[in-house]
């Protein structure tokens, strides 16, 4: 930071037993613009000094402005990004929840499946078996009826 004083003078004043010379009307002159053109400079100077302090402490807030918003948006990204992988994991929880559902529900119903076609096997197989039997006979009491004769056994009295 610059800092000028300015140093008031008193004019001098010479007394002479000759008359005021226009040399000396020339030098008061610039002596008295030199003050005022100093003045005015100081006044100018003090000026650019608070506008430059100004202008510093105006840098530094606007920083500190820009700061505090890139924090805020990095924050707020943050917490949106956040939600987000939240979200995405109740997705995959909740996937995965409806995967077992339906793997438990698939092997049941595959289960279900399973006996009914061994059911139907078996049931088939007995009617097969049976249809084997009555080859021959019109129904099975006659088969039953003619298998002592056939089989050559002996009457059991009954």
């Amino acid at each position: 930071m610059l800092r000028t004083t300015i140093i008031k003078s008193t004019p001098i004043f010479y007394t002479q037993s000759c008359s005021y010379s226009v040399l000396q009307q020339v030098k008061g002159g610039l002596s008295w613009a030199n003050i005022k053109i100093g003045k005015a400079a100081a006044k100018d100077i003090e000026i650019a000094e608070r506008a430059a302090q100004a202008t510093v402490h105006s840098a530094e807030t606007a920083g500190n402005v820009a700061k505090t918003a890139a924090s805020t948006l990095n924050k707020t990204t943050g917490k949106v990004l956040a939600g987000g992988i939240e979200v995405a994991e109740e997705a995959v929880h909740e996937i995965q929840h409806a995967e077992e559902v339906l793997n438990k529900g698939g092997g049941k119903v595959l289960a279900e499946g399973i006996d009914l076609a061994q059911t139907w096997k078996h049931h088939h197989d007995a009617v097969a078996r049976v249809r084997q039997n009555k080859k021959g006979y019109t129904t099975l009491q006659e088969k039953g009826a003619k298998v002592e004769t056939e089989q050559n056994r002996p009457d059991d009295g009954l």
